[in-house]
């Protein structure tokens, strides 16, 4: 399932804390919109998709980027992350 990144909280450090997603699964209470912590990204994402500006020169390992072509869905890009 996706969910869309909005936003982050960003600690004096600059480490990023919390994200604000926009979740895929509907409005509910939340209107659709949820605060994850970065320690459960860390946990549970399989991937996640940026746009190549967004990435920065070198990921910190075991981190790889994968260039997509536009075409690209990413139920593909979950297949071949695992």
């Amino acid at each position: 399932h996706a969910m869309l990144i909005t936003g982050l909280h960003e600690e004096p450090d600059g480490t990023v804390s919390r994200f604000q997603v926009e979740n895929s699964h509907g409005d509910g209470k939340r209107e659709g919109y949820l605060s994850m912590t970065a320690e459960w990204f860390r946990r549970f994402a399989l991937c996640v998709a940026v746009p190549l500006g967004a990435v920065p020169g070198r990921l910190p390992s075991p981190h790889k980027a994968t260039r997509l072509p536009p075409w690209d869905i990413l139920a593909a890009v979950a297949v071949t992350a695992s």
